[in-house]
């Protein structure tokens, strides 16, 4: 696994000085992921951001940036992208500052450890093992001040803009920016309702939607998130919007702890892929949820059949050949009506017999 020494940022990335104005971070500030690294001469102190620095507060334009920055986690060079990742989903920050006893070595974005990842196996996977975020709606009618309290409540810095309850654009923190921006030096606070809290959202979100199909897999995904440069995706079935797939559902997703899988699946019927991905996922989470079967079974083949073309109580079949350690191969067979529900059965059976044995 490559370490974060291999492509931390020695220059290139954005510093501010603590003694700088909010209202000068925030003129620097380009995206909902950008960042500034605060400095004291030498001293790093810690981040500017919107989220942390100007959503979740409402600091007054000439006040200092050493008092709205964020003190976000740090790497240190020798530590893994897989932590790099999960720090950053779990700070929702996408620039981390790499740190070696105490002192400030450089920076690493969510960007650069995402195009590393997508080279990796768990890219190979459908998009459907990444999890989306829901879809957090907004009619452009609604206010700046409406805006803003509903990302503060879902913990999103992304609202897709309704006109007549059809989807037409995005709104993000960076959009909310702007308008705080023109507010600076002619009001009192930034973001609060005097500082245009109140003006509607239509003239600031970004027309269109950049969507994805769901049958695509992460690799394919990633690439049409880094080449659109935006902060997420629309994911489309068949037509209709299912969530919204992000940065940070990426980076939670490749910092999942490795589980490879003992089970093989052999169908000899017809399913589409939707139906056969249902099965991997529904083991996986079996596995999980129980113990014994994570320690015990050290490899799990299932066959899916047909019996009969014509519509019965026991149409299908399961053939379950169970490898458990401290005991001998079984097999074990079930028929039933419909693969789905044969599958908790089969699994309830396999788990009876290991504590059987």
């Amino acid at each position: 696994m490559e370490e974060v020494r291999e492509v931390m940022r020695r220059r290139g990335f954005k510093k501010i000085a603590a003694s700088a104005t909010a209202s000068q971070a925030l003129a620097r500030l380009q995206s909902s992921h950008d960042a500034l690294f605060v400095f004291s001469g030498q001293q790093f102190l810690g981040v500017v951001n919107l989220y942390y620095s100007f959503l979740r507060h409402h600091p007054q334009p000439q006040e200092k940036v050493e008092r709205i920055l964020y003190r976000p986690p740090h790497l240190v060079p020798s530590d893994s992208l897989l932590k790099a990742a999960r720090l950053m989903a779990e700070a929702r920050l996408y620039w981390l500052p790499v740190l070696e006893e105490g002192n400030f070595r450089g920076a690493v974005s969510a960007e650069t450890i995402l195009r590393r990842l997508a080279r990796s196996p768990q890219a190979r996977q459908p998009l459907a093992e990444v999890g989306f975020s829901p879809a957090i709606y907004l009619d452009e009618k609604a206010t700046l001040a409406q805006a803003r309290q509903l990302m503060l409540h879902h913990k999103t810095t992304r609202l897709i803009v309704t006109r007549r309850q059809k989807p037409v654009g995005i709104l993000s923190s960076y959009d909310l920016r702007q308008k705080k921006l023109a507010a600076v030096g002619s009001r009192p606070r930034l973001g609060n309702r005097t500082s245009g809290g109140e003006t509607p959202i239509r003239d600031l979100y970004h027309r269109g939607l950049v969507t994805v199909d769901y049958q695509v897999n992460v690799r394919q995904a990633l690439r049409q998130l880094l080449t659109a440069a935006v902060g997420s995706l629309v994911v489309v079935r068949e037509g209709k919007i299912v969530g919204l797939v992000s940065y940070r559902n990426f980076l939670k997703y490749f910092s999942r702890p490795t589980f490879r899988p003992p089970w093989r699946l052999n169908f000899r019927l017809n399913l589409p892929a939707e139906e056969k991905l249902f099965f991997n996922r529904y083991l996986g989470q079996l596995f999980q949820r129980r113990p014994i079967l994570r320690e015990k079974i050290q490899r799990l083949d299932l066959v899916f059949s047909r019996q009969t073309r014509h519509p019965s109580p026991k149409a299908y079949q399961v053939t379950a050949r169970v490898w458990a350690s401290g005991q001998k191969a079984f097999t074990l067979i079930i028929r039933g009506g419909h693969p789905r529900r044969l599958l908790p059965q089969i699994a309830r059976k396999i788990k009876e017999q290991i504590k059987k044995s």
